[in-house]
């Protein structure tokens, strides 16, 4: 990564290390020194990994028609949330140097759609949306909780 002027540059890695470097174009800054009062020649080389590093976000069947010896990391978008335990044999088959397995969650399912816009709701109705069997005592202790938390903020 060039820093300044030409002769400066960050090292950086060689190769990607983490998928947040997908994508990115690893190279060799070369000087050439020439004799003193001469100009210095400069050259990139690019480095081409074997195996690529990336990030895969796809259904579990459309992911294992492309498979790949790159370093990825899978997002399952698969409603099933064991879809990725149930198959990680055909997982680790398709792609034998994968880094991660996550099931990206539907946050619009469930428990979101019961309760609704979270900053709407007072922290108490909140609490009962989970905790549906309290008794007078213990929805008195939540409340005074919950009271003595907005006093401190």
């Amino acid at each position: 990564m060039k820093i300044g002027s030409e002769s400066i540059y960050y090292c950086g890695t060689p190769i990607a290390c983490s998928v947040s470097e997908e994508g990115q174009e690893k190279a060799v800054r070369v000087i050439e020194m020439g004799e003193k009062g001469t100009d210095n020649v400069y050259r990139t080389l690019p480095l081409v990994p074997l195996h690529a590093v990336r990030k895969i976000v796809d259904e579990l069947e459309t992911i294992l028609k492309s498979p790949s010896e790159d370093y990825v990391s899978i997002v399952l978008t698969d409603k099933n949330d064991g879809i990725a335990q149930m198959n990680l044999d055909r997982i680790k088959c398709a792609f034998p140097n994968y880094l991660s397995i996550d099931v990206k969650k539907d946050y619009k399912r469930g428990y979101s759609e019961e309760i609704g816009l979270l900053t709407d709701m007072e922290p108490i109705e909140f609490c009962k949306k989970f905790a549906t069997d309290l008794s007078d005592e213990e929805l008195d202790a939540l409340t005074e909780i919950i009271n003595m938390v907005k006093e401190e903020n």
